[in-house]
């Protein structure tokens, strides 16, 4: 009897560490398809708004930390919050996640223009779906572009790799039996120099 309990806690224990690899693998699909229904349904946007919102604060403020004083008073009095959440409008949707993982240059050109030039109510881009073909991993090519790729607790999964020569990780955290999407880590240091 013992025997068999172990047994079947070993399968399930191989199982939910198998679990978010299967995830990553989807999202991996979704990002080269720019499958955006899928990004809708696997995010948790508020917690992922919530990242995003943290980081732009500090691109900002580092930003216009090379003004001078008065221009630095005057724009932090301009900015406030509304303006964070204009343009948290703009760069947190499925299709600009789709951008930031696809192509992390274009998301850092897109995130300086709408840093410079916020507008409420942009029509919404239309992405097409691409098609993508599975061609097997390329294995040395992983293990040059991933520096970790596993657990940080039971219920977080962490991919941290590097694309295009940004520095990404991405967090998934389990939700009553789905893994999603919880939080990306932008690289901000990186992306104020090329602001």
């Amino acid at each position: 009897m013992k025997k068999k309990i172990l047994i079947i806690f070993f399968i399930l224990s191989f199982l939910y560490i198998l679990w978010p690899f299967i995830n990553i693998y989807k999202f991996y699909v979704a990002v080269k398809k720019s499958d955006i229904e899928f990004f809708t349904n696997n995010i948790n946007w508020q917690s992922l708004r919530s990242g995003f919102k943290d980081d732009l604060e500090i691109i900002i403020d580092k930003k216009i930390g090379k003004k001078k004083n008065i221009e630095k008073q005057l724009l932090k009095t301009l900015l406030g919050n509304s303006l964070i959440e204009i343009i948290l409008e703009e760069i947190v949707s499925p299709e600009n996640i789709v951008l930031l993982l696809n192509d992390p240059k274009k998301y850092s050109e897109m995130l300086k223009k709408e840093i410079d030039n916020p507008k409420i109510n942009k029509k919404k881009k239309n992405i097409k779906k691409e098609k993508f073909n599975f061609k097997g991993p390329n294995v040395k090519r992983i293990r040059e572009k991933v520096n970790y790729v596993f657990f940080i607790n039971l219920n977080t999964f962490r991919i941290d790799f590097n694309h295009d020569g940004y520095p990404i990780k991405v967090d998934l955290k389990f939700t009553p039996f789905k893994w999603r999407l919880y939080k990306i880590y932008l690289p901000v240091d990186l992306l104020v120099s090329k602001l």
